[in-house]
């Protein structure tokens, strides 16, 4: 593995170009037509096999399109991405819509003063309806570190922990 890194540092490793347009409307087309058997109702009735028979048709045409050889690794990688992004974009566009979210302490304090009724249904839905994950998970690597670092130090110093 150290050989391959001192290689792309001197230059004897290329990247791969990016996908064209052509091949990222390829894939997408054939990606959508197959949909069913490797995404939909249908998926838990086809084999791996089969699904990896459907991804070598979806590279060899994207292949027989354009000038550079993709494996069906990068293929899936590439549709992976696409997905993502496109996830991505319609959260940001849903957020936008419903404007920035309220701060439920001052929505609390305000329905309890005025007895209005409970602070969840002045609340309203919730944007987010699993939690901010990403503060959570910031949260929980935040205490991981510093257990961690005391486990390490007390260890070190030949004592029990």
């Amino acid at each position: 593995m150290a050989a391959a890194g001192g290689a792309a540092r001197r230059g004897l490793l290329k990247r791969k170009p990016n996908f064209t347009l052509q091949e990222i409307e390829i894939l997408m087309s054939e990606v959508l037509r197959y949909e069913p058997l490797l995404f939909g109702a249908a998926a838990s009735t086809v084999n791996a096999y089969e699904k990896q028979k459907i991804w070598w048709r979806i590279t060899n045409k994207i292949n027989a399109a354009g000038r550079n050889q993709r494996d069906i690794g990068e293929v899936k990688n590439r549709w992976r991405g696409l997905r993502r992004r496109a996830n991505d974009k319609i959260t940001r566009h849903r957020q936008e819509r419903q404007g920035p979210a309220p701060r439920p302490g001052a929505a609390r304090h305000h329905g309890a003063a005025a007895g209005t009724g409970t602070a969840a249904a002045e609340l309203g839905p919730d944007p987010r309806p699993y939690g901010d994950r990403a503060a959570a998970k910031r949260r929980r690597c935040s205490e991981g570190k510093g257990r961690h670092r005391a486990v390490r130090a007390g260890t070190e110093r030949g004592g029990m922990v």
